[in-house]
């Protein structure tokens, strides 16, 4: 094989005949012109010397940038090295620098030609009248060469018949060939290129077609042969080496493939097909690494390369590189066939990482399921499940039943399903399982969990020990029997059943975890611990346990030794980016968010989390509210996996944060170019459209959502806050109402309980939120809205609820503080101090020192009175609430003075308590 050394032109470099495309940049000085390195630039081409002529070229263009021939002859050389990009770069600055943009149509055709862009080629090749017979023939050969690459057969053929009427010796014989190839007159196209071949033997675009023709007709090794004859002819003709490699990879002679392709990779290292071909070629070899290196390589000059993504997708999913490999696959799974193996490595990759996705995302992805495909797909149902969608999971594993009807576990996992969803057929599905097999635990499991939620301990138990005595050297009964236990409240006994699993299974770390979890529960926090860190001792990288001993080391009041721990594994293995986004989430939850964000900055983009943390550091910027930070990263989370509805949204809402409507506007859009289908989209551009003051749009786009999906919670409750927002309240009363009807949750109830609210309707907000009470009494949000709500209205009615809250967190610092407040405006003051106290050393956050000090002030201590006053106005003191306090405290500490002070800087605000402030002030200063 001959090397890459000289450069061919195609065509004569074209006359430029318009004087203000040859001045040049005149000198006084030593320095040469334009015009003189261009000149030197020709002689050195006549002389076949093309490296100083490139180098004049250059020095040319960097004498006068806007030297039009110096441009084109560059684009020219560019075109002679296949370098299609740089090419267009070069005729563009010609044409802006004043060469006739229609004398450069065939070269700007070669161009996007050469770089695959086709559809741009034949847009930008309409009108090519002012080329000559050879060149309009060229072009129209380029162009139905474009238009069959896009499988546009019947232009390809019009184009091509065009270019045979010019009756051009060369290209119109060539493009004659190529008509009755398109019609599949294979012996016929090569009964009129050969002839063609045997006039022209230098014609290289006949070898290439000869090479095509043999192609179709299954004559590789004939193709391969002609496609040596075009090497010899145009040694620096890149593509030539790139479709003979291709020839060879499909004759599998890959040292045949891989040579010529690593000619053209020595020449031009990010050549785009050859990478591909390259990249392909390693696929064949199982070099999952090599594979995976030339795939990106291609997608660094092409973002949208699907077939690099392809094959960057598989590499990385041998290589375990769930993540990569996923990001890569879904951007392509909508090409592959449904038998594709990559459909189910990107399923099983979704399933590794754990992500969340809907039936039809799933199944689509998978393609045609067939039996083997049975067990991802309850797996897939179990993951949904585990996130709620439960309707979601009972498609996918009515799927795997109907796939697969032998396998009791799909059975098992669609009766659990139904259960959940309070369908009771589930029961009968369940039982059927035991009938087949008394030993599966997950049909059993999902019956206890059934019968538990049902109070129904003794069935509960009645299966939980059925199994026991079937399989007494299995742990799994002991466990279902101490969750029976556990439901119970009997924790002892969960605990003497679990002592029963160790002794069967003795190094197991669910039974260890299950342990960890009673003790909590008992608020025995030492044991737990101890619990958790042996388990640590055999898996000390589990990271449900280190996040469990973390947790528990927080309720009991000291979360150092789990935060230093975490740290340490860090610092220990700098590579291991898991322990880096889990110590990133405690930081987190520790509130040390700039903590939190540089750790999750050290996590690199080749990473397997890096997407994740990406996201983390997306939602801890919306916490600070530098909504521009995150912006940023979830634009990069896009940018990387190729978009995901979540990660639309979240930007969305950044953008919505920020009240930059049109940013969140146009990225809505995009994402529905991308998930046409998708609800939650639509009906953010329909808010957004609200948002952005177009009613009338956001009117139409209402109109069509209602009229394809019916009534819809979201919609109403968008209309309800639009209505709420601009003051009109009994619509948006209106629409929240619809909107807890349709779909009722916290969110529902207290939406309409704040329209109520500010139509000063107390007492129909406080019905509202009891009614819902009594039938969701562990809705603890809503619990506490109506607590908050009743404060200084109806107190009895908040201390009832704030007290019924502290029995599910008896620490939660805001119930012990609102509580307090509560009590105190009843007059039960050593009641609220207690509570008051408690919060205060849980969190001494200002407002609650502020519910303190105001308390004690009460109470007539006025010296600690002043002191938590003080804490809490440094703090506070643009609070006007917290201001007249603290000049209350000031006053009864004989500091009348500094009370007028503080007084008089609030005098003008607007408060709750104003009225006794201004009374207080008007006292002082007399």
């Amino acid at each position: 094989m001959k090397g890459l050394h000289n450069i061919n032109f195609k065509r004569a470099t074209k006359l430029l005949t318009t004087g203000a495309l040859i001045l040049g940049v005149t000198s006084c000085s030593d320095t040469k012109t334009d015009v003189e390195y261009l000149a030197s630039a020709k002689k050195h081409q006549q002389q076949g010397d093309m490296q100083s002529y490139i180098i004049e070229l250059k020095n040319a263009i960097q004498a006068n940038p806007v030297n039009a021939e110096a441009r084109y002859l560059m684009g020219n050389v560019h075109l002679g090295m296949q370098q299609g990009a740089s090419a267009q770069k070069e005729f563009e600055k010609a044409i802006e620098s004043g060469m006739p943009a229609e004398q450069l149509v065939d070269e700007m055709a070669q161009a996007y030609f050469d770089q695959y862009q086709y559809k741009k080629l034949l847009d930008n090749t309409v009108n090519f009248s002012a080329l000559s017979q050879e060149e309009r023939a060229n072009t129209l050969f380029l162009r139905g060469t474009a238009n069959l690459s896009l499988n546009q057969k019947m232009d390809a053929e019009a184009d091509f018949e065009s270019a045979v009427a010019l009756g051009d010796p060369k290209y119109s014989t060539l493009s004659k060939a190529y008509v009755e190839a398109i019609r599949g007159n294979y012996d016929k196209a090569n009964t009129t290129v050969q002839p063609l071949l045997s006039q022209y033997p230098d014609l290289v675009e006949a070898h290439v077609l000869s090479s095509r023709i043999a192609s179709n007709l299954n004559n590789l090794p004939e193709a391969a042969k002609q496609l040596e004859a075009a090497v010899k002819l145009e040694p620096n003709r890149l593509q030539h080496y790139v479709d003979l490699a291709r020839v060879y990879l499909t004759l599998k002679e890959f040292d045949q493939a891989d040579t010529n392709i690593d000619l053209v990779l020595k020449a031009a290292p990010k050549h785009l097909p050859s990478n591909i071909i390259k990249a392909t070629l390693k696929l064949q070899t199982q070099d999952w690494e090599q594979a995976k290196f030339y795939a990106e390589e291609v997608l660094k000059v092409s973002e949208v390369n699907k077939q690099a993504k392809l094959i960057s997708g598989i590499a990385n999913f041998h290589m375990e590189n769930y993540e990569l490999a996923r990001e890569r696959l879904q951007a392509v799974v909508s090409e592959l066939d449904d038998q594709h193996i990559a459909r189910r490595m990107l399923a099983y990759s979704d399933f590794k990482l754990g992500y969340s996705t809907n039936a039809d995302d799933i199944l689509e992805n998978i393609g045609d399921p067939q039996g083997a495909d049975a067990k991802l797909l309850t797996e897939f149902g179990s993951e949904l499940a585990k996130r709620g969608d439960l309707k979601e999971a009972e498609i996918l594993l009515r799927k795997a039943a109907e796939i697969a009807p032998e396998d009791t576990t799909n059975l098992s996992r669609l009766g659990a399903i139904k259960l959940q969803q309070q369908d009771l057929s589930g029961i009968e599905d369940l039982e059927s399982v035991l009938q087949k097999d008394t030993t599966a635990f997950w049909a059993r499991a999902a019956l206890i969990q059934h019968y538990i939620q049902a109070r129904n301990y003794d069935e509960a138990k009645r299966l939980a020990q059925e199994l026991i005595k079937s399989q007494p050297e299995h742990h799994e009964g002991y466990l279902l029997l101490a969750r029976v236990d556990f439901f119970q409240g009997d924790f002892d006994a969960a605990l003497k059943t679990l002592n029963k699993a160790t002794e069967v299974a003795p190094d197991n770390p669910t039974i260890a975890m299950s342990i960890a979890k009673v003790h909590v529960a008992q608020r025995n926090y030492e044991k737990a611990r101890t619990t958790l860190q042996g388990i640590l001792k055999r898996y000390p990288e589990d990271p449900n346990v280190l996040l469990s001993l973390y947790k528990v080391d927080k309720i009991s009041g000291n979360s150092e030794d789990s935060i230093k721990r975490m740290e340490s594994l860090v610092k220990a293995a700098p590579e291991n980016d898991d322990f880096k986004l889990l110590y990133s989430f405690i930081l987190a939850d520790e509130r040390k968010i700039q903590d939190s964000l540089k750790t999750l900055s050290d996590i690199g983009p080749d990473s397997q989390v890096y997407i994740k943390a990406q996201t983390a550091m997306g939602n801890l910027n919306m916490m600070l509210a530098k909504y521009d930070e995150s912006s940023k990263h979830y634009a990069n989370v896009l940018s990387k996996n190729g978009g995901e509805v979540k990660t639309y949204k979240l930007l969305i809402t950044s953008y919505v944060r920020a009240k930059n409507y049109e940013s969140g506007l146009a990225t809505a859009k995009k994402g529905m170019e991308q998930f046409p289908n998708n609800l939650d989209l639509q009906l953010d551009e329909i808010r957004l459209l609200l948002a952005n003051g177009r009613e009338q749009q956001a009117k139409s786009k209402i109109a069509r959502f209602a009229a394809i999906n019916g009534s819809n919670a979201e919609l109403d409750r968008i209309r309800g806050v639009f209505h709420n927002e601009k003051g009109e309240l009994d619509s948006a009363l209106t629409f929240f109402k619809s909107s807890h009807g349709l779909n009722p949750s916290t969110r529902s109830v207290i939406s309409v309980v704040e329209v109520y609210k500010k139509m000063k309707k107390i007492k129909e907000a406080q019905t509202t939120l009891e009614n819902w009470l009594k039938d969701h009494p562990n809705d603890q949000p809503a619990r506490m809205y109506l607590a908050n709500l009743s404060i200084s209205k109806d107190n009895s009615v908040a201390i009832a609820q704030f007290k019924e809250l502290l029995k599910n967190n008896a620490k939660n610092p805001v119930v012990l503080n609102n509580l307090a407040w509560a009590l105190g405006e009843e007059g039960n003051l050593t009641e609220a101090l207690k509570y008051a106290s408690d919060a205060f050393e849980i969190a001494p956050l200002p407002e609650i020192a502020d519910t303190f000090g105001y308390l004690l002030l009460k109470k007539g201590d006025t010296k600690e009175a002043l002191e938590k006053l003080t804490v809490a106005h440094n703090k506070l003191p643009e609070d006007p609430s917290v201001a007249f306090h603290f000049a209350l405290a000031l006053k009864e500490n004989q500091r009348s003075d500094e009370a007028v002070s503080i007084l008089e800087k609030i005098k003008n605000k607007d408060f709750t308590e104003k009225s006794e402030a201004s009374s207080l002030y008007k006292s002082l200063v007399k």
